[in-house]
């Protein structure tokens, strides 16, 4: 985990390095936009072994596994939409 740290401080030393006659809200947004292509960028050229970094690198991922309802010691659980298809 200590290679994550490691890497975000460098990331920040960078952006500040790199705009430092800019405001602090206007480094923080130019980070913002150009960081997630940086960090995939700098994972791939050093080879990064920990897979924590690969993970993220990767960027987010949207699918999501949902169930409509579960079953929890005997009782059952359902989501609005499926609870309003049943009767009693």
């Amino acid at each position: 985990m200590g290679g994550l740290i490691e890497v975000l401080l460098n990331c920040w030393n960078c952006c500040i390095n790199y705009f430092p006659k800019v405001t602090h809200c206007l480094s923080v947004t130019e980070h913002n936009k150009t960081y997630l292509k940086w960090f995939k960028e700098k994972i791939r050229q050093e080879d990064c072994d920990v897979d924590e970094l690969k993970w993220l690198a990767r960027g987010p991922n949207f699918d999501v596994i949902t169930w409509s309802g579960y079953d929890i010691k005997k009782f059952s659980f359902y989501t609005n939409t499926e609870d309003k298809k049943s009767t009693m």
